[in-house]
């Protein structure tokens, strides 16, 4: 596994910054999740941490290598991304997207889709029964799981996800998210869902209006006094058999 960090990290857009100064480094073999309301930076972040965006000021670091100095590869045999909502424009089956994966590894021209990293990757995330199956033919929870498998095809150190779960169900979310835990991988997840963050992530980074504003481990990070200063909700957060934060009301509320 790899260790990731920023440090003095920014990039902005005209005048603006949309990410300002962030330090923090994403804990090896754990899960972190990424939250912040609309507009915070977080996706931006993600970017910027994967080399999808050149940073403005700051550097990216890999077990303390600049991302600036790695290659296209490099990052790629090291990072894998799992972003919102791909889109497939020419016909594939699962099988293809996955083996997509192993581009980095084996170049664009070598796939054959039958490797045994595809199929690895495929049972690990339990659509192996769907190899055959065209992309444009699968549900919203099935194409995730395919593009977690193809980040996994990917064989990286570190495992980066945009909103995975923005549209999925209640039962999908769940799922998705437990095979993402179990893989121990140093991982990076943008979440909205506090209490989905609450059960899965192991820490919290936390951003507000382009700022890091809090990180540390989701026990001692997730207090109902943040929430209500960051994200404008009134809410709890208790431990029962996990980790819990239930939402009360809003802020403009009162009470």
């Amino acid at each position: 596994m790899s260790r990731l960090a920023c440090r003095g990290l920014g990039w902005q857009v005209d005048d603006r910054w949309i990410v300002r100064d962030i330090t923090t480094e994403v804990a090896e073999g754990y899960c972190t999740a990424l939250v912040g309301m609309n507009g915070s930076g977080k996706t931006t972040l993600l970017q910027l941490l994967c080399g999808l965006r050149k940073p403005s000021r700051g550097q990216v670091l890999v077990d303390d290598r600049r991302l600036t100095d790695m290659s296209r590869r490099e990052i790629a045999r090291t990072m894998a991304l799992m972003e919102q909502l791909p889109q497939a424009r020419v016909a594939l089956t699962v099988r293809d997207v996955v083996a997509l994966g192993r581009i980095p590894h084996e170049g664009r021209w070598q796939l054959n889709g039958h490797g045994a990293r595809v199929d690895e990757a495929m049972a690990r995330t339990g659509v192996a029964g769907l190899a055959d199956r065209s992309w444009n033919t699968l549900s919203g929870g099935e194409r995730q799981r395919v593009q977690l498998a193809r980040a996994l095809a990917q064989e990286p150190q570190v495992l980066m996800l945009d909103e995975p779960t923005n549209h999925l169900d209640l039962h999908h979310r769940i799922a998705l998210l437990r095979i993402v835990t179990s893989l121990r991988l140093t991982t990076l997840v943008v979440l909205h869902d506090l209490d989905l963050a609450a059960a899965f992530a192991d820490r919290l980074i936390v951003l507000d209006d382009g700022h890091l504003v809090a990180q540390g481990p989701t026990d001692e990070v997730l207090t109902a006094q943040l929430v209500a200063e960051r994200f404008a909700v009134r809410g709890q957060v208790s431990r029962t058999d996990r980790l819990r934060f239930s939402w009360q009301g809003l802020v403009s509320d009162g009470g």
